[in-house]
C-alpha cells in the first residue's frame, strides 16, 4: 500500500472526529450553540428535532466538558493528534492491504 493511500485512509477514518472537535472548540466562547466552520450557528431550539438532539448532545457531552477543563489551543492540537494516530481505529481492511 502506498504512503498516499495510507494517509487518505487515516484522514477518512478520523474526519468526523476532527470536524466535531474543531466545531466544539470554536463554540467554547458561546452559550448553548455550536458554531460550524462555515459560520453556521446551530442552537438547541432548532426546528428539526433530530438535529436539535444532536446539537444538545454535542453541547452537553463535548463543549461543556472542554469548557470545564479550560482546554487551550495546544491541548486541542494534542487531542487531534491522539485521535488521528489512534492505531485501534484502523480497520482490518486497511491493515491487510499494506
Amino acid at each position: 500500500m502506498t504512503v498516499f493511500i495510507r494517509q487518505v485512509s487515516l484522514l477518512r477514518a478520523h474526519a468526523a472526529e476532527h470536524l466535531l472537535l474543531s466545531a466544539a472548540y470554536r463554540s467554547l466562547p458561546y452559550s448553548d450553540v455550536v458554531l460550524l466552520g462555515n459560520d453556521t450557528v446551530l442552537s438547541r431550539d432548532i426546528a428539526d428535532h433530530a438535529i436539535a438532539r444532536l446539537v444538545a448532545r454535542v453541547i452537553d457531552d463535548v463543549i461543556c466538558v472542554l469548557r470545564d477543563v479550560n482546554v487551550d489551543d495546544v491541548e486541542v492540537a494534542c487531542l487531534k493528534a491522539i485521535i488521528f494516530f489512534d492505531p485501534g481505529q484502523l480497520t482490518h481492511s486497511v491493515i491487510s492491504q499494506s
